[in-house]
């Protein structure tokens, strides 16, 4: 087993321990949404955790802290969507931009 294996195993091993500590344990509902957004942010990422990132700001009380872990979140989640779309289909335009672009003049011949 090659080096990247072995790290590749060790890194499973600690999100199966870390995880179920996050996601379900006894902390505080800001430590545990740190937690999970930085598993988020480290690229392992599933459409459960998003959900249970959700779920865990939403108990927080602090509105202030919650809307700043809620932003985080968000741009996770549309990271996320862009590496799943092509590179055209990943921000599409607004209405706005779109008018605002001048229209496409064809070359001279």
């Amino acid at each position: 087993m090659d080096t990247q294996q072995q790290l590749l195993q060790v890194k499973q091993g600690i999100l199966e321990d870390l995880l179920p500590l996050a996601i379900e344990g006894q902390g505080a509902p800001e430590e545990r949404a740190e937690t999970v957004l930085s598993i988020l942010e480290l690229g392992n990422t599933s459409p459960e955790l998003y959900v249970k990132a959700r779920e865990i700001i939403g108990s927080i009380e602090d509105k202030t802290l919650r809307a700043d872990l809620l932003m985080r979140l968000l741009g996770n989640v549309q990271l996320a969507l862009s590496s799943l779309a092509g590179p055209e289909e990943s921000t599409p335009p607004t209405e706005e931009a779109s008018q605002s672009q001048p229209a496409a003049v064809p070359p001279q011949q």
